[in-house]
C-alpha cells in the first residue's frame, strides 16, 4: 500500500498503470487498513477521471464494519464486503465459474438479429451528442453514459449488488429522478456472465419469443416501464435461468404490486445521499452552472432528487420553460400544429405510440391528404421520433415524443383551451379500434389528473366523462369522473358517479372502493355544520372502507397512505378521541408498511407527521 501510495510522485507512471488496471477490470481491496490514507489518495484521484472505472470491492473485517466506516466507502464508490478472511474465501470458492467473458460476447451476439431492440451497443458505435443536452433536460443517450460525464450515483451500487445476489428486483422512484439513465448504467457498465438485454417495452409475446430463443442460457434483463407489462415481467421473473430488473415510477408499482410476483427486492432511487449531491453538482458543466451550489427546498426528511438538484443548479431555462416559448409560438401561429404535437404528447403520457391511421382520424377535416400530415411532422423537428417498438400492430408508420419528460412539460404548458379542444377532438374522431395498444391506453388516458386542468369548469368535465362513458362503459371511467367531480367540489354529483362505479364493479375493486371513501370523506370533511351526526357518520364510514381495503387488497400501503392522510384531516377538525385512534391506527399500518416496503417515500414522509400530530393531541 505504501508503495502506490508515494508511486505518484516517485514514479508517476507506476501510478498510471495502476490507475488503469483500476479503471478497465473489476477489483478486489482486500487487506486495506481503515486507517491508510494512501490508497484512498489515489482512488480519490481516479474519480476526478472522465472515463468510469469498473466495479470496486473492499473487504472491511467485521470489527470495523461500522455504519460510519461502510457510509465512507460506499462514498468513494466501494461495495463492501463485510467478512473475515475465511469467509470470503469460502464465498469465491462457492461462487466461481468457468463461465468467459469470451463465450458471453460470442453468444449475446448472436442474440441481436433477433433482438436488435434489446442489445446494448458498444462504446464506439453509438451516435455522439453533447453531453450538455442531457443536462439541459433531453432524455438519456448511450453516448452520454458512455462519456463518462454522469455522475453514478449509490444507488448503482444498491442495484448492482442485489443483481449479484441472484434476486429480481424492481426499481423505482418519483418522474425525473434518473431510473433511466441508472438501468442504462447498468447495462453497459455492470459484469454479468450472461447475456445483458435492455429494452424499455416488452410484451408478453415478446417475453415468450426470448426465452425460447435463449434456452437454457443466462440472461440478465433490465426493463424500463415493466408496469405496462407485469404479465411479461411475471413471465422473466418464472425463468430460472433469467434475472430481471425492472424500472419504474413508484405509483406505477404500487398500482401494480398486487399482480408482481413475491421475493422481489425493491428500490426506491429518489432521493439522492449528501455524497451524491455532490457528485452530481460537480459533474455539472462548468458552462450553466450556478457558481454557487443551490439548496433543494424539501420536506423534513426528505432528500431532493437527481434532476431536482440538476434544474435548480444551471443558469438555463428548465425544460417546463423552454416548452413554454414553443407553445405559445405554436398556439399563435399554428394551432393546428399544436393540436398534433398536444395529442402525440397526451397518446404517450398513456404509454403509447400514435399511428398515421390515429393521425388521419383525429386531423379529419382539418388537412388535405397525408402528405400533409407528414410535412407538418417533419415541421416539429426533434421534438418527434419514428417509433418500432414492440407495440406496433399494423404495417404503418408510428411515432413518439422523444421524451416521457418533454410529454410531461408539453401539456402542463398547453393552455387550457388548446388541451380541452384537443381532448374532445381525439376522443371523437379517434375510436378505441383505432389506438394503438388501448388495453394500455385507456389505464391513463381518463385521468382526473389531466382533466381538472383541462376542463375548470365542471359542468364541461362532466359531460365529457360522460360522453366517454357511452364508447367506454368501465367503472374504471366513472372511477376517474367522480374524483374528478369530488377535486371540483361537486360531492352530490361526485357521490351518485362513485356509487355506480361499487356497483358496477360489485364492489370488489378495492381501488375503486378507496375512492368510494376519499369522496365520501370530501365531502363532508369541511361541513359548515362539523357536528352533525350524518356527517361524523359519513367521515366514519369513510375510514372503515379504507380499514376494509387495508385489511383485504394486497396494496397495503396505497391504502395506509390515504387512511393516514385522511386521519390527519380528520384531526384538524375533530381534537378528539376518535382522530386519536385513527391517527394510532395510521401511525402503525405506515410503520408496517416501511418495514415491508422500505422503498415507499410518501409512506416515510407521513409517518413523522402522524406521529407529531399524536403527540400534539397529547394522551
Amino acid at each position: 500500500m505504501l508503495d502506490v501510495a508515494i508511486a505518484f510522485s516517485n514514479d508517476p507512471d507506476r501510478w498510471w498503470f495502476v490507475l488503469d488496471r483500476i479503471r478497465e477490470n473489476a477489483t478486489i481491496f482486500w487487506g486495506y487498513g481503515v486507517r491508510d490514507a494512501g490508497i484512498l489518495e489515489v482512488l480519490a484521484r481516479d474519480r476526478a477521471v472522465d472515463r468510469p472505472s469498473r466495479d470496486r470491492w473492499i473487504v472491511v473485517p467485521p470489527a470495523d464494519a461500522t455504519t460510519a466506516n461502510i457510509k465512507y466507502f460506499r462514498s468513494m464508490g466501494f461495495h463492501v464486503i463485510t467478512g473475515d478472511t475465511a469467509e470470503v474465501l469460502d464465498y469465491l470458492n462457492e461462487h466461481s465459474s468457468e463461465y468467459s467473458r469470451s463465450e458471453a460476447k460470442q453468444i449475446s451476439s448472436s442474440l441481436v438479429s433477433s433482438f436488435p431492440e434489446f442489445s446494448i451497443p458498444s462504446r464506439d458505435a453509438v451516435v455522439v451528442r453533447p453531453v450538455l443536452d442531457f443536462y439541459l433536460g433531453s432524455p438519456p443517450q448511450w453516448s452520454d453514459i458512455f462519456s463518462g460525464q454522469l455522475y453514478r450515483t449509490s444507488h448503482f451500487a444498491d442495484v448492482a449488488d442485489a443483481i449479484a445476489s441472484g434476486r429480481d428486483v424492481v426499481v423505482v422512484g418519483v418522474p425525473a429522478c434518473g431510473k433511466t439513465t441508472l438501468m442504462m448504467q447498468l447495462a453497459a457498465e455492470i459484469d454479468y456472465e450472461g447475456h445483458k438485454l435492455a429494452c424499455d417495452e416488452l410484451t408478453v409475446q415478446k417475453a415468450r419469443l426470448l426465452t425460447n430463443k435463449l434456452g437454457r442460457d443466462r440472461a440478465l434483463v433490465l426493463i424500463d416501464n415493466f408496469t405496462d407489462s407485469i404479465d411479461a415481467f411475471r413471465h422473466l421473473c418464472g425463468q430460472s435461468t433469467i434475472q430481471v430488473v425492472g424500472f419504474d415510477r413508484d405509483y406505477n408499482y404500487l398500482l401494480a404490486s398486487h399482480r408482481a410476483p413475491s421475493g422481489l427486492q425493491v428500490i426506491n432511487v429518489t432521493e439522492l445521499s449528501d455524497a451524491d449531491i455532490q457528485g452530481v453538482l460537480a459533474q455539472i458543466p462548468d458552462t450553466i452552472r450556478h457558481r454557487h451550489g443551490k439548496g433543494i427546498a424539501t420536506e423534513e426528511g426528505v432528500q431532493p432528487s437527481l434532476f431536482e438538484i440538476i434544474e435548480a443548479n444551471t443558469t438555463k431555462a428548465t425544460l417546463k420553460a423552454r416548452y413554454r416559448s414553443v407553445v405559445s409560438q405554436l398556439m399563435r401561429d399554428d394551432p393546428v400544429q399544436l393540436s398534433i404535437l398536444l395529442m402525440c404528447c397526451y397518446v404517450h403520457s398513456c404509454r403509447t405510440p400514435v399511428s398515421m391511421d390515429m393521425l388521419l382520424a383525429f386531423l379529419r377535416g382539418k388537412i388535405a391528404d397525408y402528405n400533409e400530415v407528414y410535412d407538418r411532422l417533419h415541421n416539429l423537428g426533434r421534438m418527434l421520433s419514428d417509433y418500432a417498438g414492440p407495440l406496433v400492430e399494423e404495417e404503418q408508420d408510428y411515432f413518439v415524443p422523444r421524451s416521457a419528460h418533454l410529454s410531461e412539460a408539453v401539456i402542463h404548458e398547453a393552455p387550457i383551451a388548446a388541451l380541452s379542444a384537443m381532448l374532445k377532438r381525439f376522443h371523437t374522431n379517434v375510436t378505441p379500434y383505432r389506438t394503438c395498444r388501448y388495453d394500455v391506453f385507456r389505464r391513463r388516458a381518463y385521468d382526473a389528473d389531466i382533466m381538472v386542468r383541462a376542463f375548470p369548469r365542471w359542468t364541461e368535465g362532466y359531460e365529457f366523462y360522460m360522453t366517454l362513458y357511452e364508447r367506454d362503459s368501465s367503472p374504471y371511467l366513472l372511477q376517474q369522473a367522480a374524483l374528478y367531480l369530488s377535486r371540483k367540489k361537486r360531492h352530490q354529483e361526485a357521490f351518485r358517479v362513485i356509487d355506480k362505479a361499487v356497483t358496477l364493479s360489485g364492489g370488489l375493486v378495492w381501488s375503486i372502493r378507496n375512492s368510494h371513501a376519499i369522496v365520501l370523506f370530501n365531502a363532508n370533511i369541511d361541513h359548515p355544520n362539523p357536528d352533525d351526526p350524518t356527517v361524523r357518520a359519513t367521515l366514519k364510514r369513510s375510514m372503515d372502507i379504507l380499514s376494509e381495503c387495508y385489511r383485504w387488497d394486497k396494496r397495503r400501503a396505497f391504502h395506509a397512505r390515504v387512511f393516514a392522510e385522511q386521519a390527519l384531516r380528520y384531526s384538524d377538525i375533530y381534537a378528539d378521541p376518535s382522530a386519536r385512534t385513527y391517527l394510532q391506527t395510521a401511525e402503525q399500518w405506515l410503520a408496517s408498511e416501511i418495514r415491508r416496503s422500505p422503498w415507499h417515500r410518501e409512506v416515510r414522509r407521513l409517518l413523522p407527521k402522524v406521529t407529531k400530530r399524536l403527540r400534539s393531541l397529547g394522551d
